[in-house]
């Protein structure tokens, strides 16, 4: 078995390349069953839902539906860019440790000399 060359496979790709396939992979995220059961069950989604929906409730009576409805969908949008801000940071700490994992000779003098 040939080891493979990682950084010579790499070099035909452009880095709009990994984009792509990233943002093929958020995409798909979201719409698990399982980030579904999350979104339904989490405490902490709950009560933040139940804030926002009181507040705007508190709203509706005085304020235009179409203002409503616009702050209904940026509140989607503040909340969508948030999880992908947190599934990105998730995804390069992963890498981080992979990384580190990866170096236990290092990671041990690392460990010494802190």
């Amino acid at each position: 078995m040939t080891k493979k060359n990682i950084a010579t496979e790499l070099e035909g790709l452009k880095l709009t390349d990994g984009f792509d396939l990233l943002d093929d992979v958020m995409g798909c995220m979201d719409r698990t069953e399982e980030w579904g059961r999350i979104q339904q069950r989490d405490p902490m989604i709950l009560s933040a839902r139940r804030g926002v929906e009181n507040c705007v409730a508190a709203l509706s009576g005085s304020a235009d539906e179409a203002a409503v409805e616009r702050l209904w969908e940026e509140i989607g949008a503040y909340a969508c860019s948030n999880c992908d801000a947190a599934v990105l940071y998730g995804f390069r700490t992963a890498l981080r440790l992979l990384y580190a994992l990866g170096r236990p000779v290092e990671m041990s003098q690392y460990l010494l000399e802190r």
